[in-house]
């Protein structure tokens, strides 16, 4: 269980090692059950406690729509290309219109 709770909190570097471990191909069916397995729940962001607290952060940061929820924003969506919470600021940027 310790490996899957270190799997969930580095989910944005485990999803894309695992998803090239898959391409590559792997030994044994069971292996790929598993690797599919652990995807599967490191994909979905509301399964994830700290996920979803960001996202949910990221939505309130949108509905506020300040300058300073901006700066926020947009200090995020300068993260890590694979990280979940770059994304999801890169995508309210986007539906913001330019304001400030």
């Amino acid at each position: 269980m310790p490996r899957r709770a270190n799997l969930t909190a580095m989910a944005h570097f485990a999803i894309p090692a695992m998803r090239d471990t898959l391409k590559k191909g792997v030994s044994s069916v069971e292996q790929r059950r598993r690797i599919e397995d652990l995807l599967a729940r490191l994909e979905d962001p509301v399964a994830i406690p700290s996920c979803l607290r960001e996202l949910r952060a990221i939505e309130v940061l949108e509905r506020i729509d300040s300058a300073e929820a901006r700066k926020i924003v947009e200090s995020l969506a300068a993260g890590d290309e694979i990280a979940m919470v770059t994304r999801e600021a890169r995508l309210v940027l986007a539906r913001w219109e330019p304001k400030y």
